[in-house]
């Protein structure tokens, strides 16, 4: 991927292709469904195209936090719509999987907070720094210390019991 400060159309991709499978993890793991991460990773990179004139980047990894930052924004959006404007009726939903069905791993983490749940998978599943994970949740990193102790203590009493 290549440095600037204006996205061209050969740059964006460049990007795309550098990138999108990151995002695409990251919008997976926080709805489990994959057309809506796709849409996601759509959304992000549309808005980084619409703002290619305004936005300027000095590096590369300002551009990686510039696009997780705003997956994690439509991610958000993406949830605060369906709790806002519910659209799948009863009658069409499955039956949840019986407990010994599903991934074991992902049944764990799924009973997190969030806020541990995102710092959780930033740190392990995407290889962040403390220092990366601060500057893209917007807390400290002594914060995001704190919410990974947090996580792996509830993941320690779950795997005792």
């Amino acid at each position: 991927m290549c440095e600037c400060n204006m996205i061209d159309e050969t740059t964006f991709e460049e990007i795309y292709e550098h990138l999108s499978s990151t995002l695409f993890n990251i919008a997976y793991h926080n709805n489990r469904d994959r057309s809506v991460s796709e849409d996601i990773v759509q959304d992000v990179f549309v808005r980084l195209w619409q703002g290619r004139d305004r936005n300027t980047f000095v590096s590369e990894d300002h551009i990686k936090h510039w696009l997780i930052r705003v997956t994690l924004n439509c991610i958000n959006d993406h949830w605060r719509d369906i709790l806002k404007h519910p659209t799948v009726p009863l009658c069409e939903i499955d039956e949840p999987a019986a407990p010994e069905e599903r991934d074991e791993d992902t049944s764990m983490i799924d009973c997190l907070a969030p806020k541990e749940k995102r710092i959780l998978r930033m740190y392990y599943y995407e290889d962040m720094s403390f220092g990366q994970i601060a500057s893209i949740s917007n807390i400290s990193e002594d914060a995001a210390r704190q919410r990974l102790s947090r996580a792996r203590k509830v993941l320690r009493e779950r795997l005792v019991m």
